[in-house]
């Protein structure tokens, strides 16, 4: 058995949506939630849901801001088809009016982000928890 796109789809937009509901209801209660936290419930569910077919690799606070840029790697497929995907997360606040990005500090996380990616032969990506479910 492999791990077929519909399935991972599935998965992603099933804890975008779980992401979303969390985010929203803390806020709406005056809790609010942490990255860090949001970060550590995904990947924890990503691996359950879809393992064994990804392998992830979360970085400290140190790596993140000192090698890679990245909140963590993903490295999903099948021996001899895997695709290796660097990530770093960012929170959306409800009703803010900009997303943050990667370009505090002159563009250095962003440009640490992407090296690091070039280095290990990765796709860089940004993932947001915005203010609307992924449709």
């Amino acid at each position: 058995m492999s791990l077929s796109v519909t399935r991972l789809c599935e998965v992603f937009r099933d804890r975008a949506a779980a992401v979303h509901d969390l985010v929203s209801y803390s806020y709406s209660q005056g809790l609010g939630v942490s990255e860090e936290t949001l970060t550590d419930v995904t990947l924890v569910e990503m691996q359950r849901a879809l393992q064994p077919y990804v392998l992830t690799r979360k970085f400290t606070k140190f790596e993140e801001s000192s090698a890679s840029g990245a909140d963590w790697l993903w490295t999903i497929g099948r021996p001899g088809r895997w695709v290796s995907i660097l990530v770093q997360a960012k929170l959306a606040r409800p009703g803010a009016e900009r997303l943050p990005g990667l370009h505090h500090g002159k563009g250095s996380q962003r440009k640490t982000l992407v090296a690091y990616a070039l280095k290990e032969r990765c796709l860089p990506c940004t993932s947001s928890t915005a203010t609307s479910p992924a449709s």
